[in-house]
């Protein structure tokens, strides 16, 4: 399956480096997915666990440089990070640490590696409510109290 930064020729695994930036990718995730259905008309609830995973690995880092290229960052067009993400599968790269599409200011891990990351803990569960009428997603970390409301209208 394509993703941001693969074209679906090679497997990868995509996390937040922190709780607030992995609700806003996964919200959009959420959105694009569920709008792409027929007949999603009324709110869909999904729940979710969220894992905290150790990696080791010497990454590359390219947080920050989305000011010089903007196309790390682009929101719908993933043709220049998928090529970026195979160049550095196929040159044997553990991974790399890029700046979120979804959350200014937030990072995400690239693992092209498994054997990278060890050692997932529950660190919480979170339910999202996807309103298509509204074009958002309520996140809830306790039944009946929204943390998040995330929209891409």
């Amino acid at each position: 399956m394509a993703t941001r930064y693969s074209d679906g020729s090679f497997g990868i695994w995509y996390g937040a480096l922190d709780l607030h930036t992995t609700i806003f990718e996964t919200a959009y995730q959420m959105m694009r997915l569920l709008y792409g259905e027929e007949g999603v008309n009324e709110p869909v609830v999904r729940e979710r666990c969220v894992y905290n995973v150790e990696c080791r690995a010497v990454l590359l880092d390219v947080r920050g440089k989305e000011t010089t290229y903007l196309q790390l960052v682009d929101p719908t067009n993933y043709s220049f990070t998928q090529s970026v993400g195979k160049r550095l599968h196929n040159e044997g790269h553990p991974g790399l640490l890029a700046p979120s599409a979804r959350l200014s200011g937030g990072a995400c891990l690239i693992a092209f590696k498994p054997n990278i990351l060890s050692n997932p803990q529950v660190s919480c569960y979170l339910t999202y409510t996807f309103d298509p009428v509204a074009g958002e997603v309520q996140v809830e970390r306790a039944p009946g109290v929204i943390k998040y409301i995330v929209s891409y209208q």
